[in-house]
């Protein structure tokens, strides 16, 4: 008891400490240690908002890449909000280059289309009410030729091109998304399941993404799909669309010092 009374009083003092020191000219180079150090031992099991808050606390600022964490809020179901604020964490750990020590685009990639499978399936889920047969039904609806030969055992089962040719035809998703969308989910068949199998055009749009390494467009998709799901579940009866917030922005950490030399 006595041990966890005196951590508490610790942890207020370092945070008054922080506060004023963070205050002082001249600590951006403390200001990025801290961040990794907070990144490097964040629990993704753990609900996110308290580590937002304190991502947000320490107010981050250098002169590069601004970090952004897409704002999960109004994703209502508690362990789909975790599983998904975790997937973006994990992001920003390879964006940052704090796994393996370098930047991985693609396994930001990756992480970013697990977050668009969760939610497609969490979209289909609350459209449902959790009834499968119901699923099934609104997938059909937009896709009147799709046949199931044999009935799926959930809707998470059900084969991400055909919930993803629903979605497309259901939103109304910006061309760059969809496109955007399409590579990343190439990406994750390439790095999870080791497909390979494209066509000519196919391979050339998939090289040609991979090779443009655009972080930022990924992430504006990924936070412009977040919002279409949150749209369609609480679209009004007239149609009228809610009003969301954008993306929370942590601060800004100096990206220089992972980049490939």
């Amino acid at each position: 008891m006595n041990n966890t009374k005196n951590n508490e009083d610790n942890s207020d003092k370092l945070l008054r400490f922080l506060d004023e020191f963070l205050k002082q000219p001249n600590t951006d180079s403390f200001r990025k240690q801290l961040l990794e150090i907070l990144i490097k031992h964040s629990n993704p099991t753990y609900q996110s908002n308290r580590q937002i808050d304190a991502f947000d606390y320490l107010s981050i600022k250098t002169d590069t890449d601004a970090l952004k964490l897409v704002d999960y809020r109004g994703i209502t179901h508690d362990q789909t909000r975790r599983i998904l604020v975790a997937d973006g964490q994990q992001m920003w750990r390879y964006r940052l280059g704090t796994i393996n020590n370098k930047i991985e685009f693609l396994e930001y990639c990756r992480f970013a289309q697990l977050q668009i499978e969760l939610m497609i399936n969490y979209y289909l889920w609350r459209k449902s009410k959790n009834n499968l047969d119901k699923a099934l039904e609104y997938i059909t609806k937009y896709n009147p030729t799709q046949q199931f030969v044999y009935k799926p055992g959930s809707i998470s089962s059900i084969g991400f091109a055909i919930k993803w040719y629903t979605i497309r035809a259901a939103f109304n998703l910006s061309n760059r998304a969809e496109f955007v969308i399409s590579k990343l989910n190439d990406v994750r068949n390439v790095l999870s399941h080791r497909k390979v199998g494209m066509d000519k055009t196919n391979k050339e749009y998939y090289n040609s993404f991979v090779a443009e390494q655009d972080f930022d467009g990924v992430f504006r998709t990924l936070d412009e799909f977040k919002n279409e799901i949150i749209q369609h579940i609480n679209k009004k009866e007239d149609g009228s669309r809610i009003k969301l917030k954008g993306p929370k922005v942590v601060g800004k950490i100096d990206l220089s010092k992972f980049e490939k030399k």
